[in-house]
């Protein structure tokens, strides 16, 4: 009978060794497979291998091929007389890593492995070193928390690209980037104002009698042939007499015009008074 058990344990050594097993998500996975000894059909009697594990909160256990175990908590049971009959002639044990678990190394000790004869327990020994195999576990990211992320980063990039886009004025509105007007009629609650980071300007803020003006930046090639910010002034109230000189240019505007360096704006109103505003910009020069 002893013959018997030392063939059984030479089927369990055959590639035998402390593996290890990475693994990084919760699916099951094989652990250990071996051959079966095929006892019924060399002696009379039942034979019966309980293999017992030890208890895990953290592992998952399952037998393979199914229909040749029996399991009660952490003990299988070996039908070899259904192995036979149904000609199986390896069986598997598989693990999963339950969910919670902690990261680390799980070392599966070595299971004991129990023989029955007629019932009757023959020998217990503890499994071969096939069954010593080291489990890596490090603990995979939950999809909804993954994908959080990868939408945060993504959402990041995004708020980046559009700031950088937005300080080099590819997208959003534009300022003036440079230049100033000086109020020099009467009535205007500053002297003057920067336009570099302004949006646009209504002359109203100044003058509540000039309605219907407007300045709005715009990209323009300058005498250079070089692109830059302009001032665009707009002019939607036709009562009004709007001039410009500077120097021997003189116009008197119908609509909407550039100003450049040392434009000065003569605005006629109602009551025949006029006012005087002056542009400058002296990166953008009237040529």
């Amino acid at each position: 009978m002893k013959k018997y058990l030392i063939y059984f344990s030479i089927l369990l050594l055959f590639s035998c060794g402390n593996d290890q097993l990475e693994v990084t998500d919760n699916d099951e996975f094989e652990y250990v497979e071996f051959n079966l000894p095929d006892f019924s059909k060399e002696i009379e009697g039942d034979y019966e291998f309980c293999v017992v594990f030890p208890e895990s909160k953290d592992l998952t256990i399952t037998a393979k091929p199914k229909e040749i175990w029996n399991k009660n908590k952490n003990i299988f049971v070996l039908n070899l007389n259904a192995a036979n009959n149904n000609k199986i002639s390896k069986a598997q044990f598989h693990l999963n890593i339950n969910k919670g678990a902690e990261i680390g190394e799980y070392s599966i000790n070595a299971p004991k492995i129990i023989v029955k004869y007629n019932g009757e327990t023959i020998d217990e020994y503890t499994a071969p070193a096939k069954f010593k195999k080291q489990v890596i576990y490090s603990v995979p990211m939950d999809p909804l928390l993954f994908w959080g992320i990868i939408i945060g980063v993504l959402l990041l990039l995004a708020a980046i690209t559009y700031l950088v886009l937005r300080k080099m004025e590819i997208i959003g509105p534009k300022t003036f980037k440079m230049g100033r007007l000086s109020f020099l009629s009467d009535g205007a609650s500053v002297p003057s104002v920067e336009l570099s980071k302004l949006e646009n300007l209504s002359l109203q803020e100044y003058y509540p009698e000039v309605d219907g003006v407007m300045l709005v930046p715009i990209d323009r090639l300058n005498s250079k042939k070089r692109k830059m910010r302009m001032a665009n002034m707009k002019i939607s109230n036709s009562d009004l007499t709007i001039k410009i000189s500077n120097g021997i240019h003189n116009e008197t505007l119908f609509g909407n015009t550039i100003l450049y360096h040392m434009d000065r704006i003569e605005i006629e109103i109602d009551n025949n008074e006029n006012i005087i505003i002056e542009y400058t910009n002296s990166k953008n020069p009237r040529i």
